[in-house]
């Protein structure tokens, strides 16, 4: 078996020879992958949440189906919160740290909140 010379790696990708095939080939129309739910799952997004977060976010989807017996899922969590970050509705050119969006958000809820009027 024949070794990779030392500092190739066997795994990369070929480089682009310099004579390349121009010819533009026809774009193919991608199929969007369906979720759970049958809808269209545009784009995979991975993040890091803190212990402390995602308990928060596992208890408040824990409730929600003790209550009504929906099974929220945390990415439904998380869509709904990031649709609250429309640009339209937020005060852009104010939010200049984690600090200022807190605020801008909050305010924006005792504003608007049914929980507000009592």
């Amino acid at each position: 078996m024949k070794r990779p010379a030392l500092g190739d790696n066997p795994l990369a990708r070929p480089r682009d020879s310099v004579v390349r095939n121009t010819a533009t080939p026809e774009p193919l129309e991608p199929e969007a992958p369906l979720d759970a739910g049958g809808r269209a799952a545009e784009h995979r997004v991975q993040f890091v949440l803190s212990p402390r977060h995602e308990q928060i976010l596992d208890d408040f989807c824990y409730h929600v189906r003790r209550a009504t017996r929906y099974k929220l899922t945390r990415s439904e969590v998380i869509r709904v919160l990031i649709e609250q970050l429309e640009p339209q509705a937020l005060a852009v050119p104010q939010i200049r740290s984690l600090e200022d969006l807190r605020r801008h958000l909050q305010a924006r809820e005792g504003a608007g909140s049914p929980r507000a009027a009592h």
